[in-house]
């Protein structure tokens, strides 16, 4: 999920976003990111999800 989107989804700007995030990090609240990879070999296609 991108920045955009969350700010869409929240109704709030970029940079507010941004920033909250930073403080979140910053606080220990946010610890790392992670990427999960799901490859269908039947149709040869990645689906890929991003937790936090």
């Amino acid at each position: 999920m991108t920045v955009s989107s969350i700010a869409a989804h929240v109704n709030l700007s970029r940079s507010s976003v941004t920033e909250r995030i930073k403080r979140l990090e910053g606080l220990g609240i946010i610890r790392g990111y992670q990427v999960l990879l799901v490859v269908h070999a039947e149709s040869n296609v990645t689906n890929g999800e991003l937790s936090v």
